[in-house]
């Protein structure tokens, strides 16, 4: 399994856990739709994630630059956590 796979993995186990959706297995979610609409996510859902992204990954999200086109998907999701991952380790 590729870095990106794991990564990707983590977040769809995240958005269940963390968003309590119960009866939905994270590879259930696709990897290109719209999570928002296809889970029913609201606001203050988002931001629940965004703390749980920072917590599980050690970045600083809420306030700094989660913009909602980072949010559409899982996989704009893993773009927007290897980025901040990449900007923390150069910042090292």
């Amino acid at each position: 399994m590729t870095e990106t796979e794991t990564l990707r993995s983590t977040i769809k186990r995240l958005i269940v856990e963390r968003l309590f959706l119960q009866g939905l297995n994270p590879e259930d979610i696709g990897d290109d739709v719209a999570i928002g609409e296809e889970l029913g996510l609201d606001s203050m859902d988002f931001l629940e994630l965004a703390v749980g992204l920072e917590q599980t990954f050690d970045l600083q999200i809420v306030g700094k630059g989660l913009d909602p086109e980072s949010l559409k998907s899982v996989n704009s999701l893993v773009e927007f956590v290897e980025k901040k991952l990449e900007e923390k380790q150069q910042g090292a």
